[in-house]
């Protein structure tokens, strides 16, 4: 239910594999890929990122409770230059609803880093993680740790679980940095969660 284009705007053909079994869309070679969902509303597929990429977002609307609606895997490297980077950019209206426990919506795992950024065509995400336990919306699930989130352009809404941040971490998880330099941001952590920054402990 999800197409992947090329830097071309093609269906792409390499940089990505497809597990049917669990419903993953995983994307393993660095480029530059647009994301764009072939059915209307939402789809239960996840997306799951393990190389430095440039992404688009085109109206895609993920909900599932089998883990995070879209995980960026790191490589556990100790200095954040040295790990993967995600940078995302928001096309029309997206939503990421994780329903499981322990998973944000937008999942930094093992140090991983996103930029956020509306780009050229300033779209919107929404993340609702208010459904499951102990994790940020967008940010670390319960007990990982995330990277540095710089969140450029765009809409942004995002709720975090319960102990966990709206951006951040999840409960006893780690954050990096965490750098807003523009675009429209609303950021509710969960009960005993900030808004922004570290889970509780």
């Amino acid at each position: 239910y999800l197409e992947i284009k090329d830097s071309d705007g093609n269906t792409a053909t390499t940089g990505y594999t497809y597990d049917i079994d669990n419903n993953i869309l995983q994307i393993n070679t660095e480029g530059t890929y647009t994301i764009v969902p072939m059915v209307e509303g939402e789809i239960s597929e996840r997306i799951v990122i393990n190389k430095t990429v440039n992404i688009t977002l085109d109206n895609v609307n993920i909900n599932t409770s089998t883990g995070a609606a879209l995980e960026v895997q790191g490589n556990n490297a100790e200095n954040a230059s040295d790990n993967i980077t995600a940078t995302i950019k928001l096309k029309g209206e997206n939503t990421l609803t994780p329903t499981g426990r322990n998973y944000a919506g937008l999942q930094l795992s093992n140090g991983a880093n996103l930029i956020l950024n509306g780009g050229e065509y300033v779209g919107s995400l929404f993340v609702d993680a208010s459904e499951g336990n102990d994790s940020a919306g967008i940010g670390g699930g319960n007990g990982g740790i995330a990277g540095n989130i710089t969140i450029i352009d765009g809409l942004i809404n995002t709720y975090g679980g319960i102990c966990g941040g709206g951006i951040g971490s999840g409960n006893h998880g780690k954050v990096g940095n965490i750098t807003i330099s523009g675009g429209t941001v609303a950021a509710i952590g969960g009960s005993f969660g900030p808004g922004i920054g570290s889970g509780s402990e």
